[in-house]
């Protein structure tokens, strides 16, 4: 694919991680799989030693792969990050939303309430669950953070 869709930090930063794993998610959610994960890749090259960041990034490489039908990777990555730590449990349920497990995806959401995680607050827009939109228990998970 022609490299027509880098944005400009992109181009003329070719190190910001924030705008590589942006552009990795916009990808995503194109379809454009191999493109996002290759986005991904640079950002743990450029991050490598930081455990949390690649514990993130790992993360959305995993719901990248589910949202790709490539299960076996993205159960792998998912293994890799839960015993690993630390990644955020909000960042594990998005996995698993897109895997089409709700019901791990919940038992994940609910322990990032439980342990406050700010990632919540965008969760009524946040693509990584809309697998999880639908059931019921989004919409009462969504009234107890306090969203609108």
């Amino acid at each position: 694919m022609p490299r027509n869709y880098l944005p400009a930090a992109v181009s003329f930063q070719p190190n910001f991680v924030a705008a590589r794993s942006v552009l990795g998610s916009v990808l995503v959610q194109k379809g454009l799989y191999e493109e996002a994960l290759a986005e991904y890749e640079k950002v743990l090259e450029l991050t490598k030693g930081v455990a949390i960041v690649e514990a993130s990034v790992k993360a959305i490489m995993g719901h990248a792969y589910a949202k790709w039908g490539k299960r076996s990777e993205a159960l792998k990555l998912l293994d890799e990050i839960t015993m690993a730590g630390p990644a955020s449990s909000y960042s594990i349920a998005g996995i698993h939303a897109a895997l089409g497990d709700c019901d791990s995806a919940f038992e994940w959401l609910h322990k990032s309430f439980e342990q406050h995680e700010v990632q919540l607050v965008s969760m009524k827009v946040d693509p990584t669950l809309d697998g999880a939109l639908s059931d019921s228990r989004f919409a009462e998970l969504v009234r107890r953070v306090g969203l609108p």
